[in-house]
């Protein structure tokens, strides 16, 4: 598998932001913008990947309980 891109699908972001807003906030760590840059980091993609892959979705998800 060397060589190989792991692909991003909504169940790794989700995953990510799950196990990032179970930890405890300081400042606006939390916040979409700031989790979005992270995430952006965290996958080396950017943030438009990030999003077509279903960002705002599992974000809403997790926050607001949809």
């Amino acid at each position: 598998m060397q060589g190989r891109k792991s692909l991003i699908t909504f169940e790794k972001v989700l995953e990510f932001l799950d196990h990032r807003l179970a930890q405890t906030p300081s400042g606006n760590d939390h916040d979409f913008q700031s989790l979005l840059e992270e995430g952006s980091a965290n996958f080396k993609v950017s943030m438009d990947v990030l999003l077509k892959k279903g960002f705002r979705k599992a974000y809403r998800q997790i926050v607001e309980g949809l």
